[in-house]
């Protein structure tokens, strides 16, 4: 069964304060209790494990160099399409 809404976010971490910024908004939509397709563009180790472990985050990963910002997009609009009838894309930064 779909779900009706689903969050779809993009990630790459590159620095201390876009880590807190991209924690901090993933960590408060995870909280909505609504599926949350995050597709990440090389984040650091510990950055991913952080991310995978919330709630509601389904959690997928790219190589730092090798997907453009947009077949980025197209995995995250392509997988939340299989989860819910409708998507609202959100900057994790």
């Amino acid at each position: 069964m779909k779900h009706h809404l689903a969050i779809i976010m993009l990630s790459l971490i590159r620095s201390t304060n876009e880590e807190k910024i991209v924690f901090e908004t993933v960590k408060t939509m995870s909280g909505l209790n609504v599926p949350i397709i995050l597709v990440d563009g090389g984040s650091g180790e510990r950055q991913k494990k952080y991310l995978r472990s919330l709630p509601n985050v389904d959690f997928y990963e790219t190589s730092r160099g090798l997907r453009r910002l947009s077949e980025r997009l197209r995995i995250a609009f392509s997988e939340g399409a299989k989860t819910a009838e409708a998507l609202f894309y959100v900057h994790s930064d």
